[in-house]
């Protein structure tokens, strides 16, 4: 089922709507993890992995229980609302936390779709964290920040480098769904191989997240990001949100492709300093 059949009225951004999509999020996340613990006490029982049908079940129950934890964590930064404060961060951090994140997730559904190769090799070194900065250091000058410059939107001297401000949070969730949405491009029982790139430059990061799947018909670039153009399964929250998302950070997001099977290409663009929070989430 595609999340935008299962939360009716999802991008209404009154407050009503925010509270509710925030209070569901939270009972989905538990009856979620209760169903998994489920599954797996089940697996410890009867291991699925000794016979073909049980092994299919058990994979294609961990891919959907991935769509639903995606679904889940877009749900909770929607019902946050502009409660998503803007924070300062270095991207690479935030693109690499992601890149992780997916990799461990493709490795569990490795029995259906294959292994995920996530190449972080184009990430540019302008838009990661200076060696002389930990990310206990970008913490605790969060956390300063938040109590005196943030409403002059001062950077903390101590951040050196390029830097970005926004709601890191969200930006992990239009990354992570643009990730799900290459790897669900990508042939099925073949190796997924995404590439992932940053950048730096005029006052603005970018980040691309390229794969060499099943692509689309350019003349549909703007089309896939209306609310019902979406164009594979399990794509999270959409293009269409993601968008809107990125919107409200005061960024952009994009896509090309050459064509059928010649892969995809999506950008998102987010300014150096803080913007004042835009309410763009709209029907």
């Amino acid at each position: 089922m595609r999340s935008r059949e299962l939360i009716p009225g999802l991008a209404d951004t009154s407050f009503a709507g925010r509270s509710v999509a925030f209070a569901l999020a939270h009972e989905m996340r538990n009856s979620c993890q209760h169903l998994r613990n489920a599954v797996a006490h089940l697996d410890s029982l009867f291991d699925f992995a000794s016979n073909k049908e049980g092994a299919r079940v058990y994979h294609g129950f961990l891919d959907e229980h991935k769509r639903l934890v995606l679904l889940i964590s877009n749900l909770l930064e929607l019902g946050r609302g502009s409660e998503s404060r803007s924070e300062w961060f270095y991207l690479n951090d935030a693109v690499q936390d992601v890149a992780e994140m997916a990799s461990l997730v493709a490795g569990k559904m490795s029995g259906r779709r294959g292994e995920l190769m996530v190449d972080t090799s184009r990430l540019s070194p302008e838009c990661g964290r200076p060696a002389n900065v930990s990310r206990d250091d970008v913490v605790k000058q969060n956390y300063v920040w938040g109590g005196s410059g943030q409403s002059r939107g001062k950077r903390p001297d101590v951040l050196q480098g390029h830097p970005v401000c926004a709601s890191v949070g969200m930006v992990k969730q239009i990354v992570l769904n643009l990730l799900a949405n290459a790897v669900e491009a990508s042939s099925v029982g073949r190796r997924s191989r995404v590439e992932l790139a940053s950048q730096y430059q005029h006052g603005e990061f970018t980040v691309t997240v390229k794969d060499y799947g099943k692509g689309f018909d350019p003349t549909l670039s703007e089309k896939i990001f209306e609310q019902r153009g979406s164009f594979t399964k399990g794509s999270g929250l959409g293009l269409w949100v993601a968008r809107r998302v990125a919107e409200s950070l005061g960024g952009s997001l994009a896509g090309s492709s050459g064509g059928h099977r010649m892969g995809a290409e999506f950008t998102l663009t987010l300014p150096e300093r803080p913007v004042p929070p835009k309410n763009t989430i709209r029907r």
